[in-house]
């Protein structure tokens, strides 16, 4: 086949492969991440410190008036990652089609790593990467409102490997998580997430009838405390041993733009075609709530 002939006879067919490859296997980060499209080059949030208790008020009196405290701010900036590859003269003289839809699959699956990858930075350098608050994601200090010297945690004080008890504590701790206020936030366990080396360990605390870590298997309370948590087994996860719970309202967010897309074009230098393929995103967190971590 001509070279010519490549952008109207053959890139429509790439295309289509590089899309297929890139859909085959979903995106985890979507279940981890509060995520959006966006027009704009970046984002930006400011976090608000809500009102604290109702106070009684007596007939005639006024109603009570409390004042909301600005919290921290937050700018998502979207960046353009980039990849291409090349379809010369000789592939297609020689019509070597498996070659160009072997390059045009791993392109779509690397697109799709590579989304992956980045968002789960928010969770793999959550332990050393401060948030606007000046604490990493999973912190024991993290501030209240500025200025209020109030500190609370979303980490186990003593990190613990997953298992019956520290899932009970992590469990425990979310249900009397109050807010800079310290009035309780009231937060439900959403989903766990655990590393694929903990995927057994985890299956038997939210499935198994009786209990994984004692020999008579008494009945296994938990699973009926935990509810509907989902499981989400991520192999983005850099650390084995990091696991951490979600609740139903969390604030790590992504945000992309127009998703992956691909064109392409002659290289004028030598007749080769390149097909190019980019995607724009932008992903962090503007308040560790709703996120609470086992270890590390």
């Amino acid at each position: 086949m001509n070279i010519n002939q490549f952008p109207w006879e053959v890139y429509p067919a790439l295309r289509d492969v590089i899309y297929e490859e890139y859909d085959a296997n979903a995106l985890i980060y979507p279940k981890l991440t509060v995520s959006d499209g966006t027009d704009k080059y970046y984002e930006e949030e400011t976090t608000e410190v809500g009102i604290g208790l109702f106070s009684e008020t007596g007939d005639g009196e006024d109603y009570h008036e409390d004042t909301n405290f600005q919290g921290f701010y937050t700018r998502y900036n979207l960046a353009k990652f980039t990849s291409y590859f090349r379809v010369s003269e000789d592939l297609m003289e020689f019509e070597r089609y498996n070659t160009m839809g072997r390059r045009s699959r791993d392109m779509g699956n690397k697109a799709n790593v590579t989304e992956d990858t980045l968002v789960h930075l928010i969770y793999n350098n959550g332990f050393t990467t401060n948030l606007s608050d000046g604490q990493p994601l999973f912190s024991v200090n993290h501030p209240g409102y500025p200025g209020s010297g109030n500190k609370f945690a979303n980490v186990l004080a003593t990190q613990s490997a997953l298992c019956y008890t520290s899932f009970n504590s992590v469990l425990t701790a979310i249900k009397r998580q109050t807010d800079e206020r310290g009035t309780l936030i009231r937060m439900r366990p959403s989903k766990l997430v655990v590393a694929p080396e903990n995927e057994l360990t985890a299956r038997e605390i939210l499935k198994s009838a009786g209990r994984p870590d004692t020999a008579d298997r008494a009945d296994n309370e938990l699973k009926k405390m935990a509810g509907g948590i989902e499981l989400i087994v991520d192999p983005y996860l850099n650390s084995p041993s990091m696991w951490f719970i979600i609740c139903d309202r969390f604030f790590v967010k992504a945000f992309t733009h127009g998703g992956l897309t691909t064109k392409t074009k002659e290289d004028p230098f030598n007749g080769d075609w390149m097909v190019f393929g980019r995607f724009y995103i932008a992903y962090g967190a503007s308040s560790p709530w709703g996120v609470f971590a086992g270890s590390a």
